[in-house]
């Protein structure tokens, strides 16, 4: 059964162009689904407004922030004195709360002023005796925004504590990490630990209600890496840490905030598993719909049902980027399999160059699925030259020469502008260079098994090691081989056929994929066809994508500004 397609396809992008305007003009669209995008910028949202004093009512019973201050400072004031703790500066570092209006039983002050902070340190690596002891100690990485931290990867010895800076921080003392990528994670211990020096921790003064502080640090993570320093390793600095704004609330709604936010939060929880519980269910219902398509065993009433389905229901299942991204792959694996064009019986055999030979399949060759009449199986060797690349020694590189395509130069969308290497040509690498019209195959690393037909070459280029270039003979285009090379039928065979440790292909594994082969005249028509419908599929997941900016833009301007 041929699988019509170009009617649907054309018909449903009308559909989605109209969908996206609605929603982009009005806000309104139809979708109901709630992307996890948008539950993230919930809690952003519930975090913003109540470090801002409008979660909840005010209460005029409370006894004022102000007051409140005066006893923290006094406290901090006499354990100063009492050289208990350091006298840091405390002046505030960042104007991110100056157009803020808080509720007039608030204060503004600063973390250094609420808090004794102090960070740590990592004992010598070369001293076997400062590891494998009884004490925790946390690196930032283990920070999980938890308000219960326990246990560490690593634990240290008294010894390592005695010899080095430590800060001892005790149950219900509040973390919050200062450097690279983990900037502004913050947890509450619920155990005695120390920290290397990535991480700073607090023990807030009496009238501070410390996972109020730990939601506040959950809300400034942004501002934190705004005033973060420094290139590869951003670090934000104890003395601006210490000099943020810190919105003081009585104490008795702090601990109102906090049951609010706990609340708010537990519901955000839930709604995020019931959306990864619809995601989950709409992926498998995807996959049920397509999978009789391409099944080798499925028959023509089942392919026909599969198909109804689909076309009554679309507009609802291909609603996101990886769903569109399946149907790529499907369309792909129907071109293969014969099921997206017509066969024309008066198409003639292909052109059998000397390359190719009549290929029957051994008893070791498992055919994966029955082809059309007048189309062939085949190994690629005997309808391709494939060729690895030299081993290009980085020491030989040059500024003016001709350029090395390596594994990293390239992907499906064309050759990447990394740093480019290049190298002297001679005859020896004559046999390496790219020509139009070759098909690149990654053969080793987390990318194993990408390719890109070269469609155009803009300089000549040599080929690097771990990667193949696979060159169509008289009798395939090099068109249609792409579209065998991305399909399943062959992505399948390379992560069965990769070594499970170095995912590696060899040239042997590239030589034996088996290619489904229709004649010439059939190949142009199959290549024109999967062109026509991925331009579509692409179009239709630029309009999802279109559509997804708009709420995510509108979200970030709610969050992102100052609720009036």
């Amino acid at each position: 059964m041929i699988v019509n397609t170009e009617k649907l396809f054309i018909e449903n992008l009308e559909i989605y162009t109209s969908t996206v305007k609605s929603k982009s003009n009005s806000g309104k669209g139809k979708n109901k689904k709630i992307e996890l995008y948008g539950i993230q910028k919930l809690r952003e949202l519930i975090l913003q407004l109540a470090m801002q004093g409008k979660l909840l009512q005010q209460d005029k019973n409370d006894e004022s922030a102000n007051k409140l201050l005066e006893k923290i400072n006094y406290e901090r004031q006499s354990l100063i004195k009492s050289k208990k703790i350091k006298n840091h500066k405390c002046s505030i570092t960042n104007d991110s709360w100056s157009s803020i209006k808080l509720p007039s039983s608030w204060e503004l002050t600063t973390l250094g002023i609420i808090a004794d902070w102090g960070s740590g340190s990592t004992p010598k690596r070369e001293n076997p005796n400062y590891y494998g002891g009884g004490n925790t100690w946390l690196k930032s990485g283990e920070l999980n925004d938890c308000q219960d931290l326990k246990g560490s990867s690593e634990r240290i010895t008294e010894e390592a504590i005695n010899a080095g800076s430590f800060r001892e921080n005790n149950i219900g003392d509040v973390l919050v990490a200062m450097y690279g990528a983990t900037i502004g994670k913050t947890a509450i211990l619920a155990e005695k630990a120390y920290t290397n020096q990535a991480v700073c921790g607090c023990t807030p003064f009496n009238g501070i209600f410390n996972r109020y502080l730990f939601f506040y640090l959950l809300s400034q993570r942004k501002n934190f890496n705004a005033a973060s320093e420094g290139g590869a390793q951003p670090n934000i600095s104890r003395v601006k840490l210490l000099g943020f704004p810190f919105p003081l609330p009585p104490i008795a709604e702090q601990h109102r905030i906090v049951a609010k936010v706990n609340e708010l939060m537990e519901l955000c929880d839930q709604l995020e598993q019931v959306q990864l519980k619809n995601i989950e269910t709409h992926n498998m219902l995807v996959t049920s719909l397509l999978k009789p398509l391409i099944s080798a065993t499925a028959d023509p009433t089942q392919i026909k049902e599969a198909w109804i389905n689909i076309q009554k229901n679309f507009n609802n299942l291909f609603i996101s980027e990886s769903s569109i991204n399946r149907l790529k792959k499907v369309i792909l694996q129907l071109a293969v399999m014969g099921k997206l064009v017509k066969q024309n019986i008066e198409d003639k055999k292909n052109f059998s160059p000397i390359l190719d030979k009549e290929f029957i399949p051994s008893s070791e060759i498992i055919v994966p699925f029955k082809v059309p009449y007048k189309w062939d199986w085949k190994q690629l060797k005997e309808l391709a030259n494939v060729n690895g690349g030299f081993a290009f020694s980085s020491g030989n590189f040059v500024k003016d020469g001709t350029r090395v395509i390596r594994i990293s130069d390239f992907d499906e969308g064309g050759f990447k502008k990394n740093k480019i290497v290049r190298h002297e040509i001679s005859d020896e690498l004559e046999k390496y260079k790219l020509k139009e019209g070759d098909i690149l195959l990654a053969m080793t690393g987390g990318t194993v098994g990408k390719s890109l037909h070269v469609e155009s070459i803009d300089e000549p280029m040599l080929v690097n090691q771990r990667v193949a270039t696979i060159r169509a003979g008289r009798s395939i285009t090099s068109e249609y081989l792409n579209i065998v090379i991305k399909s399943e039928l062959t992505q399948d065979v390379i992560f069965k056929s990769k070594n499970s440790t170095n995912d590696n292909i060899s040239m042997k594994d590239i030589n034996s994929f088996l290619v489904p082969l229709p004649p010439i005249a059939e190949q142009h028509r199959i290549v024109s066809k999967v062109n026509q419908l991925l331009l579509i599929c692409d179009q239709i997941q630029s309009l999802l994508v279109k559509a997804q900016s708009t709420q995510i833009n509108f979200a970030n301007t709610l969050v992102g500004g100052n609720i009036s």
